[in-house]
């Protein structure tokens, strides 16, 4: 390669640098907190997989839809709700425990996504570089409803997907990465259906 062509390159990837620098820049808390709601904005339905960052073991996927309906799975127990009933089923102790579904004791990490969103403000916007995962973003947000409930997203700059979240909530504290989240997949009704395995312990609390 001659010299006038790698100058020409040199260039392009200077240009690039400097436009790539400039995009991250311009960015400020309030704009990319925005981008993230118009994002969500639109989210009936939503998959992911999850692990603590505080306990390894706890790691699962979460299927859910606006409408209260969700199935969580993670190592032998399986909780599914139809938006009315919740069912938690251990594999182990082959035995059911069968609920009320209310809004107000159902927290769960989709809540985050589909609710609490709306609730927050923007307080702090960093950009983080980590060996591992390279460059991101970390967006702090503040309950509008309790000054005790605070989330941090972390986020990918290019495309604004959730890496990870830390959250106080309700006196709820988490730590978890998140893997595959999905925005409005194709969910079957049939997910949100407990069949109950022959020969489970059925506990009735409705």
């Amino acid at each position: 390669m001659n010299n006038k062509k790698l100058n020409i390159l040199y260039l392009k990837i200077a240009i690039a640098f400097i436009l790539s620098f400039n995009f991250v820049s311009a960015q400020t808390k309030e704009s990319v907190f925005q981008q993230l709601k118009e994002k969500l904005s639109s989210l009936e339905q939503v998959s992911f997989n999850y692990q603590s960052i505080d306990n390894s073991a706890l790691k699962g996927k979460i299927i859910a839809t606006k409408d209260n309906k969700y199935k969580l799975i993670f190592n032998d127990r399986l909780i599914i709700s139809d938006g009315k009933s919740i069912w938690n089923y251990n594999a182990e102790e082959k035995q059911v425990l069968i609920s009320n579904f209310s809004s107000k004791s159902s927290f769960q990490l989709q809540t985050i996504f589909f609710e609490v969103i709306n609730h927050t403000v923007p307080e702090e916007l960093k950009e983080v570089t980590n060996s591992k995962s390279g460059k991101y973003w970390s967006l702090t947000l503040q309950s509008q409803k309790n000054k005790s409930d605070k989330f941090v997203l972390y986020l990918n700059p290019e495309n604004l997907d959730i890496m990870q979240i830390i959250f106080t909530y309700e006196n709820i504290t988490g730590n978890y990465k998140i893997f595959n989240f999905k925005v409005n997949p194709k969910i079957s009704n049939s997910e949100f259906i407990f069949r109950i395995p022959k020969g489970t312990e059925q506990i009735d609390l409705r």
